[in-house]
């Protein structure tokens, strides 16, 4: 069997769209000589910070102002990162339509007004259903969060649940793109419950308006986030934006690895971005964890008063790994597509030596 390949060989096996074993060998190895690649520098990166803590083998990262009370992740990521978390879905409508969104172009039916989804649950639950569950089986989460589309509007139907949760002592967090997170809204959610809340600046390409809620959020929770996918146009935004979103008072920054299904790889391929596929399971663009250390390195030179979280799909992969399983090895973390043929004919020209042996 033919243990080493030329540059040219490798090349004419991806440009003919080969098949079988060999052809699967192959563009393996070229994946992890991808992710070796961008690992390494990105570990260079974060070995010139002075203020980045990083956690579970390197797998896990944030930056904080050594100052803070609270140098940590919100207790909404901690508990997601150890496996102690469900979400509830409760609406299927939203304001906008993100190109960066998992349901991009999706038409989703509408959930009836005595409907809530569980996460991993295979049916819908009433009400009453709801509050049995929780009553019975609470007790293996340690949070709860309220996310899918745009929760804040049916904010009615998520009070009853809010509410019932608060006085079983759940933590809950929110995601919300801002819109109908309005001073009055974040009263009633602040009244019902709710502890955490994360906007996405990007989906209003960080709106005046949003910036002014994320500033009202700021005065009534204790733990108030920005949640934001990287890429070039966000990280634009964003330096657009900065010193409002400083004075606004949010205690956390989640700055997340950009990552792509069947609904939107397209809007981001082609030269000069190029996709990877991490550890054979996120699809994201090679440069989106760079912008995320653009911004930290930024954060630790200005010394802003927060903690950035760096949610990489290293992160992901952590916190993909079912926690107490039956055997070692068991995962949700799994592929959601294939990699372009772009991204291999841009490994053999960018990363490996002339000839190289992969069997």
């Amino acid at each position: 069997m033919k243990t080493k390949y030329t540059r040219e060989e490798l090349r004419h096996l991806v440009l003919q769209q080969a098949q079988g074993p060999e052809i699967a060998g192959i563009t393996g190895y070229l994946e992890i000589r991808l992710y070796e690649y961008l690992t390494a520098k990105i570990k260079e990166r974060q070995d010139r910070l002075k203020y980045l803590v990083s956690d579970h083998n390197g797998l896990v990262s944030y930056w904080a102002h050594p100052d803070l009370d609270y140098r940590g992740l919100t207790p909404g990521c901690h508990n997601c990162l150890e496996g102690k978390i469900t979400h509830i879905r409760h609406s299927t409508k939203c304001t906008q339509s993100c190109m960066f969104c998992y349901y991009f172009g999706q038409k989703m039916p509408p959930m009836a007004k005595n409907q809530y989804e569980v996460s991993n649950a295979t049916k819908l639950f009433t009400l009453e259903e709801l509050k049995i569950v929780f009553d019975k089986q609470g007790s293996s989460v340690d949070a709860i969060g309220w996310l899918y589309k745009e929760p804040l509007m049916e904010m009615d139907k998520m009070k009853p649940v809010m509410q019932y949760l608060a006085k079983l002592g759940h933590f809950q967090y929110l995601y919300t793109n801002g819109v109908f997170a309005t001073p009055e809204n974040l009263v009633k959610l602040h009244h019902w419950g709710l502890n955490e809340i994360r906007f996405n600046l990007s989906a209003t390409q960080f709106s005046e308006k949003v910036i002014k809620n994320l500033a009202a959020a700021g005065r009534l929770f204790e733990w108030v986030v920005i949640e934001i996918p990287m890429y070039e146009q966000v990280y634009d935004d964003f330096i657009d934006n900065k010193d409002a979103i400083l004075e606004t008072g949010l205690t956390h920054m989640n700055l997340a690895e950009l990552q792509l299904n069947v609904n939107t790889w397209n809007h981001y391929d082609g030269d000069p971005v190029i996709l990877y596929r991490h550890r054979f399971g996120n699809l994201s663009p090679v440069t989106s964890r760079e912008f995320v250390y653009d911004i930290i390195e930024l954060a630790e030179k200005e010394m802003w008063p927060v903690v950035i979280n760096d949610c990489s799909n290293d992160t992901k992969y952590y916190r993909d790994l079912v926690p107490d399983p039956p055997f070692p090895g068991v995962t949700t973390y799994e592929p959601k597509m294939g990699v372009p043929s772009e991204t291999f004919y841009w490994i053999i020209d960018n990363i490996l030596e002339d000839e190289v042996e992969i069997f």
